[in-house]
């Protein structure tokens, strides 16, 4: 009987380009602090939370 062997899985890593993810998220304009967040935030409800407040 032959042995099953996983094959590698692929790198799914995000470190290669979080500066500049964090970079264009931060731009004025940008789709997900001027659609995606105000969204998220409404929905989740925590605009009162202190931490949340610089946004």
């Amino acid at each position: 009987m032959k042995k099953f062997v996983p094959k590698k899985k692929a790198p799914t890593s995000w470190g290669n380009v979080a500066e500049w993810y964090d970079e264009t998220v931060e731009q004025k304009g940008s789709y997900q602090k001027d659609l995606i967040l105000p969204n998220l935030l409404r929905l989740m409800d925590i605009r009162k939370d202190p931490y949340f407040s610089n946004f």
